[in-house]
């Protein structure tokens, strides 16, 4: 046998054993074999080291199905459907949820269990409704539509449940966020080089000046009631920087430098906040749970999932509400989840994150949850499905329960 020979069946034997790889790595290593899906390595409470792992409990005491497969009996009979249409802009007033419906606009309402038809409550036509802001009492709203291609927001304010005043927003105020506790927001105005955060009225007048930064591309948020955020953009694929200034203007401070993927979930009733941190392209995403006071020092949270999918308890202060995809996948995150190019399928957990003890709320995996919002008194949980822009609501006790006026 000549050399050339012997080279050539070497070569063969070697692509022979790369395809047997690659067909191994495809039954056995993908989320979705031949054998059908995987429950989720990634995603949902990871195992141990010691191998106990996170055993899910059963739903009132029956057996319950494959993840996605359906609601199981006792998940019917809490969950229900609230709106007919596409909405956005889902918010809380006394004992009903408010919401616009994508494509028309107007301003609609339900009870909380649904058990009435929605009522629209105040015709306001706005056919591309691309975000909405509410202020707390929910007497303003700042409302942004797609006119043509160009994006323009409008104040509302409610004088009555059926009366309102209305108004163009400035367009020189963006990043606009209302605060937690008054009707006031934060923005942010460009001059030249130069960045400002102000605060002002719901309407976008009387502008105070907070501070002036070259930092770029800022996205604004309340840290708390008498603290802003500011951060660089978020991406998988460049690193941002957090950092607080005070309302009453003064010195920024830096919490954090340097954090790719950085997303924040300020709980703005304490000094908490929790980070989404991933590795270079979006991979390995992490929450980290941490505090104002010692931002360096944070404790890595034993579940994954998007800031966004979950809401802090208002009445107990080491509980969180979230829904964690059955899989992240590999795609870049969060770039890839908040562009539309990649959809989860979510479990939904009360988690009390100082112990780590997880009760089940849902789990059929039919949704891919975000922005939820709780009752007054936590019996219920609103959340929209990004699937389809539905909004449904799940009562969170066994029996109903009077909503607070």
């Amino acid at each position: 046998m000549n050399n050339k020979t012997r080279n050539y069946i070497i070569a063969l034997g070697l692509l022979l054993l790369l395809l047997i790889g690659i067909i191994f790595y495809v039954l056995f290593r993908s989320d979705i074999g031949p054998f059908g899906p995987k429950e989720p390595e990634i995603g949902g409470f990871p195992d141990t080291d010691g191998g106990g792992g996170y055993t899910l409990p059963p739903i009132d005491g029956g057996t319950r199905p494959p993840y996605g497969q359906g609601l199981t009996e006792g998940e019917k009979k809490l969950l229900v459907q609230i709106s007919k249409d596409p909405v956005i802009g889902s918010t809380i007033r006394k004992d009903k949820i408010l919401y616009f419906k994508r494509g028309l606009g107007h301003i609609f309402s339900s009870p909380f269990d649904g058990s009435v038809e929605e009522e629209r409550l105040i015709a306001l036509s706005v056919p591309n409704i691309i975000d909405v802001l509410w202020s707390p009492s929910r007497a303003n709203v700042i409302i942004a539509d797609l006119n043509d291609t160009t994006a323009r927001r409008f104040w509302v304010h409610f004088t009555s449940t059926s009366t309102i005043e209305k108004g163009l927003f400035p367009d020189e105020i963006t990043s606009v966020q209302f605060s937690p506790a008054e009707e006031k927001i934060a923005g942010i105005v460009k001059n030249t080089a130069l960045y400002t955060v102000v605060t002002a009225t719901p309407q976008g007048k009387s502008l105070k000046t907070i501070l002036q930064t070259s930092m770029p591309d800022i996205e604004l948020s309340w840290a708390s009631k008498t603290l802003l955020g500011l951060q660089t953009r978020s991406s998988a694929f460049i690193p941002s920087i957090l950092q607080t200034v005070p309302v009453s203007g003064g010195v920024a401070s830096v919490l954090l430098a340097d954090v790719r993927g950085l997303d924040v979930l300020w709980d703005t009733n304490s000094q908490r906040f929790i980070t989404l941190e991933v590795a270079r392209e979006g991979k390995s995403p992490t929450l980290v749970l941490r505090d104002r006071r010692t931002p360096n020092t944070g404790r890595e949270l034993s579940f994954q999932t998007m800031p966004e999918k979950c809401v802090w308890s208002s009445t107990a202060t080491s509980t969180i509400y979230c829904a964690i995809p059955l899989n992240l996948g590999i795609d870049p995150l969060p770039d890839s989840w908040w562009q539309g190019k990649v959809s989860f399928n979510d479990s939904l957990w009360k988690i009390d994150i100082n112990t780590g003890e997880a009760s089940s709320l849902l789990e059929s995996g039919m949704f891919d949850i975000t922005r939820p919002i709780l009752s007054p008194k936590e019996d219920y949980i609103f959340f929209i499905n990004k699937k389809d822009s539905m909004l449904w609501s799940l009562r969170l006790t066994d029996t109903a329960t009077s909503t607070a006026n």
